[in-house]
């Protein structure tokens, strides 16, 4: 009964890749007809019929022109009642992965007295909602799915519809690819596998650029656990091999060490590094390993019968034959293995010199105080792999721009570091983040729920840490504006979550007292880290300071949907501290305009289908 009841408080944006419309009707409500006798089975029935017939008709323009011809002014009444209807469709052609809405959207803002056949009914809310339910359900995302392929992104919660003719033309091209370059073997008895290997567009279709990923269907959680130990044993061999130091140690230490001296460094990134694992030597490093011989025994098994199901029509069994397949199971720990074996045999020699080396997964840096060393470096790399040219970068001018790493700039003429926020154009950070989650309802009356659990400082704190916050090597006003950046970033996540649950909400103000008790948490946070990393660059930075900053971050990002919030940027601006900058007022400037790494964000949904 519980799961039940938890299951109704939701309703789920999900499209499925089924484009099959039901034929049967409804068996409820049959006595419901409009004021001409027409029963709301007869209208239901044209729906159905209409909807089969555009299965035979060319690609639409778009869905909602198609639905204009599919369902009937007879079954809304009004044009309002259908916007508010083709509202809820938009958001199913926006959707992120795990989206949903409070069922009451499905009779919310709904005019019932002008729907011809509700027109008797003094109780709306159940019929409305299960017709709804039942057009959407069984019309409108079969719809969808006939016309395009439901793509999931595999860096984000963004769910893209693709074309059906492009996805398959694009699916056949890199298939077709793969066979003939021999990265899938056929196999020539009969094999049964539940790895699939699915094709991501990195892209898009049109665009070169793909990433292969093997999923495991219908693991059990014995299953799961099992690998889980696996790894953990491989990742522990790792160590053993090689052990990159933690990077901010790592970091600050050299910089100290190196305070006054020209520094020197590159980035680089392995080109297909799970492609690049040379098996035969991956099989000899485990072989002289000290892992158990049950596992030396199963892991090679593994390796030698690489078989995966391509998913396709007629699309068979094959035996993947270029390294390790990503997104198997045990690829991470064996590629970490395979590298931390490398780096064991050949780094030994920079070791001992005065240089920093970090690697995170496929990712390079390195910094030394000789430029010499740096070309040294990386012509040793290029013989152990094969790197990808677009994202090497070397510094060996002792340039201002420092280099991009693990989501930061390192500045190799301040050692400072600063966070990064890079966005393409139209970006739409809502899909960043999962605010809905179906196995744990929040109740419509206690929404604002969503707000207390997303911004927790535990799930957010990412975008204030030690390598933006400390004093060691970034001085007081990188800190600021590292806070400030961060604060903007939070501003929009705060954003994507009260558009979520703002129809649930009679006041708009519903969120104030939350926001403030949420700005000085993590103001409070923010001055403890600042504390505890604190270095020679050190200055006092107040909690007001803080809670001005934040306040303006929010403030601008507020200002952009400026309708919805006019009287919350009224009640924060009431709350500036700006008197308390002291020395840095100079830099009241920075927190005057949302920074250009943030413009490129998008604030409203808008469906390209």
């Amino acid at each position: 009964m519980l799961a039940l009841q938890k299951s109704q408080i939701y309703y789920q944006l999900k499209v499925k890749n089924s484009s099959k419309i039901s034929k049967k009707c409804p068996e409820r409500y049959k006595e419901f007809k409009t004021i001409d006798g027409v029963s709301m089975w007869d209208i239901y029935n044209g729906i159905i019929r209409e909807a089969r017939l555009a299965k035979n008709e060319k690609k639409p323009k778009s869905i909602l022109n198609l639905l204009n011809k599919i369902i009937p002014q007879l079954y809304f009444g009004t044009s309002k009642n259908r916007k508010v209807f083709y509202r809820l469709v938009k958001k199913i052609l926006t959707q992120s992965r795990h989206e949903c809405v409070y069922s009451s959207e499905l009779y919310k803002s709904y005019d019932h007295h002008d729907i011809p056949w509700l027109y008797k009914q003094s109780e709306f809310t159940r019929p409305l909602s299960y017709f709804n339910k039942k057009i959407l359900e069984n019309i409108v995302k079969p719809l969808i799915a006939h016309f395009y392929h439901i793509n999931l992104s595999h860096k984000t919660h963004k769910v893209e519809f693709v074309e059906k003719r492009e996805w398959q033309k694009f699916q056949a091209k890199v298939f077709n690819k793969l066979i003939k370059e021999q990265y899938l073997i056929p196999c020539e008895k009969k094999v049964d596998t539940k790895n699939i290997l699915r094709v991501k567009p990195k892209y898009g279709c049109a665009k070169k650029g793909f990433r292969l990923l093997v999923y495991y269907m219908d693991a059990p959680k014995s299953h799961k656990e099992f690998h889980r130990i696996l790894s953990k044993k491989i990742r522990e061999e790792s160590e053993r091999f090689f052990k990159h130091k933690d990077l901010f140690e790592s970091w600050t230490e050299f910089i100290r060490k190196n305070k006054g001296k020209a520094l020197f460094g590159a980035k680089f990134d392995i080109k297909d590094a799970y492609g690049s694992v040379d098996i035969k030597m991956l099989k000899k490093i485990i072989k002289s390993s000290s892992l158990s011989d049950n596992i030396k025994q199963y892991v090679t098994s593994e390796l030698k019968y690489q078989y995966v199901k391509i998913p396709r029509k007629n699309g068979g069994v094959y035996r993947w034959n270029h390294g390790l397949p990503q997104g198997h199971r045990q690829s991470p720990c064996l590629c970490e293995l395979y590298i931390t074996y490398m780096e064991s045999v050949n780094f030994e020699k920079f070791v001992k010199k005065n240089c920093l080396i970090h690697r995170t997964v496929d990712d390079y840096l390195f910094v030394s105080t000789d430029s010499s060393l740096v070309y040294s470096f990386e012509d040793l790399l290029r013989s152990m792999f094969k790197l990808n040219e677009s994202k090497t970068i070397i510094n060996t001018k002792h340039e201002s721009g420092g280099l991009k790493y693990n989501g930061r700039l390192f500045r190799l003429e301040s050692g400072e570091i600063i966070k990064l926020y890079e966005f393409s154009e139209r970006y739409e950070l809502r899909h960043r983040f999962r605010i809905w989650n179906i196995s744990y309802p929040i109740p419509e009356q206690n929404s604002i729920n969503f707000l207390n659990r997303l911004l927790l400082v535990k799930f957010n704190f990412h975008n204030f840490t030690k390598f933006e916050l400390n004093t060691i090597v970034n001085s007081p006003e990188t800190v600021l504006q590292n806070v400030f950046y961060g604060f903007i970033f939070l501003a929009h996540k705060y954003d994507c979550i009260v558009m979520s649950i703002k129809n649930t909400q009679v006041d708009k103000q519903f969120f104030y007292p939350h926001l403030v008790s949420t700005l000085k948490n993590y103001c409070k946070y923010i001055h403890n880290v600042i504390k505890k990393h604190k270095g020679e660059h050190f200055e006092p930075i107040n909690f007001f300071l803080l809670f001005s900053i934040a306040c303006k971050a929010f403030i601008l990002v507020f200002k952009r949907r400026s309708i919805f919030y006019q009287e919350v940027i009224y009640f924060l601006k009431t709350r500036l501290f700006f008197r308390d900058f002291g020395e840095l007022n100079w830099m009241y400037e920075v927190f005057l305009k949302i920074p250009e790494c943030f413009k490129g964000i998008c604030m409203n949904r808008a469906a390209k289908i």
